[in-house]
């Protein structure tokens, strides 16, 4: 037994090390940039040497395409979407460090994988970008989730737990009033397919 017990042990702490060493050691630089500028699942990206492109909102101080064009070219970065100042941005722990270092950048918030930009109606969309440009988006906005199917009472709970206050329900549509700084969290629930504003609901 005690010979087992060491074995299990001994493989615990390969394993620990194993997960220390894959972990991407950042430029202090870099970590400060991140600590103004970014949010912490930003940062748990950047640390991952496997890190996968991701979809951010990105607040400038200036227009994005009057002003901005030329350094998100020179760094190869794809322009998603935008709106005045604001931008979202196709991002990776490549180019990320780079463009926080980037004085006319505000703020660098993570958003999705690039797909599920898909699930935005576009309109939404850019109200959700005015929002963050004028640092409104932890205050409450009312919009409407569409679910694949009839939402569970666990993705009812899933929804509450990410800051929203579950208006009304209607078959597969729920309307929620929330920040808008949590929707990463909604969209990492599969079942949500649609995100709109409250005032353009319309039947898909």
């Amino acid at each position: 037994m005690t010979l087992r017990f060491s074995g299990l042990v001994v493989l615990c702490a390969l394993a620990l090390a194993a997960c220390r060493e894959e972990r991407v050691t950042l430029a202090p630089k870099t970590e400060e940039l991140l600590r103004a500028k970014a949010d912490a699942r930003i940062e748990a990206l950047l640390t991952r040497p496997d890190s996968p492109p991701f979809a951010a909102i990105v607040v400038f101080r200036s227009d994005v395409f009057l002003h901005q064009s030329a350094m998100l070219e020179r760094h190869n970065i794809s322009l998603l979407d935008s709106f005045d100042n604001v931008a979202v941005l196709q991002l990776d722990n490549g180019v990320t460090p780079y463009l926080l270092a980037e004085d006319s950048v505000r703020k660098v918030r993570y958003l999705c994988p690039p797909l599920l930009l898909a699930r935005f109606h576009p309109a939404f969309l850019m109200s959700v970008l005015r929002r963050f440009g004028d640092d409104k988006e932890n205050a409450p906005v009312p919009f409407f989730l569409r679910f694949r199917e009839l939402p569970t009472d666990k993705e009812i709970r899933a929804v509450q737990d990410a800051g929203y206050e579950i208006r009304s329900r209607e078959a597969t549509i729920l309307s929620v009033s929330g920040p808008l700084a949590g929707l990463p969290r909604l969209l990492d629930m599969s079942g949500i397919i649609y995100f709109e504003g409250a005032s353009n609901l319309r039947t898909m």
